[in-house]
């Protein structure tokens, strides 16, 4: 466990992030940070930080999202050149960012695994309703598609990664870890 005990989480805005840092410095905390939005220095600030300390940042805590992202690393591996993948991404109509930060992640997982040169998934963003969270894949070429979806049934979704996120941010040394760096270390239960 963390020498001091306490691990910082944050779930605040891009903007907040200096003061985050300052603070959680000041009281050598392992950070979970679940904002988004962050843009390439803030990036290299929140990377710097887990140079000396445990950070998990992801985009989403559901813990069926890290699988996702998994699972479409696996179809980008094994089907052939020919075939597509689009996105379409549905969250409420309040929800400020689009494409969302989970969107962003699964997109570049997608293409972190189909490999250098062949450009992101297309995303569509749909803003309506009352809509918690759902991401569908569809995945095809001139013979066969392959659909994914990943569906929040409630706001209660997006916590179930952090408990274990937080117990392993305090038992890890420095460094910058994801939901999924997590859920592989067994630490997926969420109680």
């Amino acid at each position: 466990v963390h020498p001091r005990g306490g691990v910082i989480v944050d779930f605040s805005l891009a903007p907040a992030l200096p003061g985050l840092l300052s603070g959680a410095a000041a009281t050598d905390a392992p950070l979970v940070i679940g904002t988004t939005g962050y843009d390439e220095s803030q990036r290299a600030a929140i990377a710097d930080y887990a140079r000396r300390r445990p950070v998990v940042l992801a985009a989403n805590f559901s813990v069926g999202v890290p699988a996702l992202a998994a699972v479409l690393e696996q179809l980008a591996g094994l089907l052939p050149p020919g075939f597509q993948a689009e996105q379409v991404e549905t969250h409420h109509r309040h929800k400020k960012d689009r494409p969302s930060g989970t969107a962003r992640l699964l997109a570049a997982a997608w293409e972190r695994a189909r490999g250098v040169g062949t450009g992101p998934a297309p995303t569509h963003s749909l803003r309506v309703g009352g809509v918690v969270g759902e991401h569908a894949w569809t995945v095809a070429d001139d013979e066969e598609t392959l659909v994914v979806l990943h569906r929040a049934h409630s706001r209660a979704a997006f916590l179930r990664g952090l408990p274990p996120a937080v117990r392993f941010a305090a038992a890890r040394p420095a460094g910058l870890y994801s939901l999924r760096d997590v859920l592989a270390a067994g630490a997926g239960g969420s109680g």
